[in-house]
């Protein structure tokens, strides 16, 4: 019985990612995926599943790709044929034009920025759903103490004592508070999470979009330099 190939609309499916998600990390971590064929008729095995797995789950601990790439290096055996087709192209020019460095950092910085731009959007998301429901709790609080300075008028107009029903109501409508109050506490400190994650994505994003500028302005200096070194001969 063949063993089974998967395309990478199948694997996206049973890992409930985009296509765009699959394609982009079979690209940098294709030398750990086992697969048959090239070019469109390429199919991987079920092992690709796992390796895909693991780099979602290394993604969502926030890992770096060398970090990434250690853990499937320690779990997974590199594609013979991959590794065939690094030693062709380390023979030719290629690499001249895209070193691998450049291209690691290439990619590094579009994942933080792909990464970056998600956790901006689910902020959002989250800051409108949060003030909303503070301005709801700020609202019911308002009402309470509304009622409860209502309640607290006609005991001093009636000059008896409180007891019985309105005893009660007046301990209903306080923990009423005390727990509206700690429930806008905790929708407050969710979103200064929110916002301190977000922060950092940001800070990691701005290193790499730097060290990008500073080597392709290195690039771009050494290149005039050879210019200049080549007129002069």
């Amino acid at each position: 019985m063949s063993q089974e190939l998967l395309t990478i609309k199948e694997i996206a499916r049973r890992l409930g990612l985009p296509e765009s998600n699959i394609r982009y990390y079979r690209d940098k971590y294709e030398k750990y995926l086992p697969s048959v064929g090239s070019g469109r008729k390429k199919r991987f095995k079920p092992q690709a599943v796992d390796v895909f797995k693991t780099v979602v789950q290394g993604l969502e601990e926030g890992l770096s790709s060398r970090e990434i790439e250690s853990r499937l290096a320690a779990r997974f055996s590199q594609n013979p044929a991959d590794i065939y087709q690094d030693k062709e192209i380390n023979g030719n020019s290629y690499p001249e034009i895209y070193p691998e460095s450049k291209m690691e950092v290439w990619q590094e910085v579009m994942f933080r920025q792909a990464n970056t731009m998600e956790k901006m959007a689910d902020a959002l998301k989250l800051e409108r759903g949060v003030r909303q429901e503070i301005i709801d709790i700020r609202q019911g609080h308002a009402r309470i103490k509304k009622a409860l300075h209502i309640i607290w008028q006609k005991h001093k107009k009636d000059q008896t004592k409180v007891s019985g029903p309105k005893e009660e109501s007046l301990t209903e409508i306080k923990t009423e508070i005390k727990d509206l109050r700690s429930k806008q506490e905790d929708l407050e400190n969710r979103f200064q999470t929110e916002i301190s994650g977000l922060k950092e994505e940001l800070k990691k994003c701005q290193f790499w979009t730097k060290r990008v500028l500073m080597q392709s302005s290195s690039s771009k200096v050494q290149d005039e330099g050879n210019k200049e070194g080549s007129e002069e001969s």
